[in-house]
């Protein structure tokens, strides 16, 4: 079983032509079940008319159900599949609007791919198929690398920091040299108030008296 399908707008008239992998004359007509050779006057009896799903709008499709005359490929052999929109109710290749080719690869069953790289290519044109005459898909296919190296940036940077032990050694030891010296300051001024004496007697307000003598008591005081 063979399927093709496409997606694009609604209520449009989408067919395709699916063209042998051992000549680009000749295309699957789906009436008789076999390919033909396209001669131009032709066009409408290869022209694989596409259904629009009811239940999905836009969206296209139609079944190869015997597959019984499209042979598998071999030695680098490919079919092409193109996909037109139809501008009118012909259908003319000149005129008609191309979407879209897709070449690929058949093992007698079902499409299949080959190196791990899928066998469609919507770059693919045409024309560049059929004129490059010596061209064989497994030489021209590039397999992309699935693992790509990325680099990643390392986590743990390596900050240089400036040594600074020296000064916080020094500035600990003149810290510590003027500690020394107020604490020593402080004993001094402790034992200096320890040697203080007191003055425990007041002078009466009577002494000293002036011109105090026998004769009489002075009223001038000291107080």
């Amino acid at each position: 079983m063979l399927t093709i399908e496409y997606s694009d707008s609604p209520e449009l008239t989408i067919y395709a032509n699916l063209f042998s992998a051992t000549s680009n004359t000749s295309a699957f007509n789906a009436s008789t079940n076999d390919f033909i050779t396209v001669d131009g006057t032709n066009e409408i009896d290869v022209a694989i008319v596409l259904d629009e799903i009811s239940v999905r709008p836009g969206f296209y499709n139609f079944i190869i159900t015997d597959v019984s005359n499209i042979p598998e490929t071999v030695d680098g052999q490919f079919y092409l599949l193109e996909i037109f929109i139809a501008l009118g109710t012909s259908f003319d290749r000149s005129t008609d609007t191309l979407v879209g080719t897709i070449p690929f690869y058949w093992d007698g069953e079902k499409e299949v791919d080959v190196c791990g790289c899928s066998a469609s290519g919507s770059d693919t044109t045409a024309q560049s198929i059929w004129e490059y005459q010596d061209r064989t898909l497994t030489q021209d296919l590039e397999c992309p690398d699935p693992y790509i190296e990325l680099e990643c940036p390392d986590p743990y940077i390596d900050l240089e920091c400036p040594d600074n032990s020296q000064e916080i050694e020094d500035l600990k030891k003149s810290l510590e040299i003027q500690l020394a010296s107020i604490n020593e300051t402080l004993e001094k001024i402790e034992q200096n108030q320890c040697n203080t004496v007191s003055v425990t007697s007041v002078p009466s307000t009577q002494t000293p008296r002036i011109n105090r003598g026998s004769g009489g008591q002075s009223n001038i005081r000291v107080t």
